[in-house]
């Protein structure tokens, strides 16, 4: 029993004390104390219904947005994380694996274990990195990858395992192959262009070929892959499709966009999913068959995303008290 309850009963139990004006008083007494419950409850409901709008709001105008104080995390052989700013707002960034305590820390761990894999992972909804790896190959690692690789490869090989999408610029060595491994592919050359699609969550990968040659190995059979030739593998049944390819396109994720053509709407809304870092739920057994084309961009909010399906007439959305987007 609070305070005001204890003097109210005071009040009624006083010999011969209430009078008219003392009924009136704890009338009103007992009025403003309610009133006060009521204000305190309404003005609750009015904070969570302003959250909650905002949140919803918050959906459908999401960028992709790693947060200021986020960091890229690079995690060496012998378990030393390096972290690493990132700029939200950025296309793409620009990791220097040469800065003083960068390079340190790989001599370090080089030293203490030179055949060890180090990992860089990038999350979903951060940009792009773009990095020179310690043989000189440039790389491009796409939002949602992440790709293994050794500080001091052997003498006679290069070789880097990639989950996710990343293109390589690999540095000439006529002694040294370089190869990347993925989920079902391996890739090996001496020094080319390349663009790799490995992502765990599709049922295909695609490896488009921008200068030079590739061996390009999937169940077990080795496959000769000439410049401007996109290959394009399929799990569910295991073939291979040789395509051609507009460069502009294959690289346009370099700069946050993404070109789609013909494509099933499950596949463009992992895209989505992986580019905003915001799950997209397909409610619809339909909308599993149907194909779309056009662009998305990183820079764009999401709901401009959602916005341009739902004028198709095909599909409309809406965001739950979680957060999370659905579409039927």
């Amino acid at each position: 029993m609070n305070k005001i309850s204890i003097w109210i009963m005071k009040m009624i139990t006083r010999k011969k004390g209430l009078n008219m004006i003392s009924l009136s008083m704890l009338f009103k007494l007992c009025i403003s104390f309610f009133s006060s419950i009521y204000c305190i409850t309404g003005l609750s409901i009015l904070l969570l219904v302003i959250f909650t709008g905002n949140r919803l709001l918050n959906s459908f105008n999401n960028k992709p947005s790693a947060k200021a104080d986020s960091c890229i995390s690079i995690i060496l052989p012998n378990e030393h994380v390096i972290h690493i700013p990132i700029r939200p707002d950025s296309n793409v960034t620009y990791i220097d694996l040469g800065t003083d305590s960068i390079a340190y820390a790989l001599k370090s761990a080089g030293n203490s274990n030179c055949g060890g894999w180090t990992k860089i992972s990038i999350p979903e909804g951060f940009p792009p990195i773009q990095t020179r790896l310690p043989d000189g190959t440039i790389l491009y690692l796409n939002t949602g990858s992440c790709l293994f690789f050794k500080i001091c490869p052997a003498s006679d090989k290069r070789e880097v395992k990639l989950q996710g999408e990343a293109y390589f610029d690999i540095a000439a060595d006529a002694q040294r192959t370089f190869t990347v491994q993925t989920k079902g592919l391996s890739v090996t050359v001496v020094g080319t262009r390349f663009n790799i699609k490995d992502y765990q969550d599709s049922d295909k990968a695609e490896v488009s070929v921008l200068g030079g040659r590739i061996i390009l190995t999937a169940n077990g059979k080795g496959k000769s892959v000439q410049a401007g030739e996109s290959v394009i593998f399929n799990r569910n049944n295991g073939t291979t499709d040789f395509t051609l390819f507009d460069e502009r396109l294959v690289t346009a994720w370099h700069s946050g966009k993404y070109f789609f053509k013909n494509e099933r709407l499950p596949e463009i809304c992992k895209v989505a999913s992986r580019l905003y870092g915001q799950p997209i739920i397909i409610n619809s057994n339909v909308l599993n068959t149907k194909r779309f084309t056009g662009m998305l961009d990183r820079k764009r909010p999401l709901r401009e995303f959602l916005s341009h399906i739902k004028d198709t007439g095909e599909v409309d959305s809406y965001v739950d008290n979680k957060g999370l987007v659905h579409l039927r």
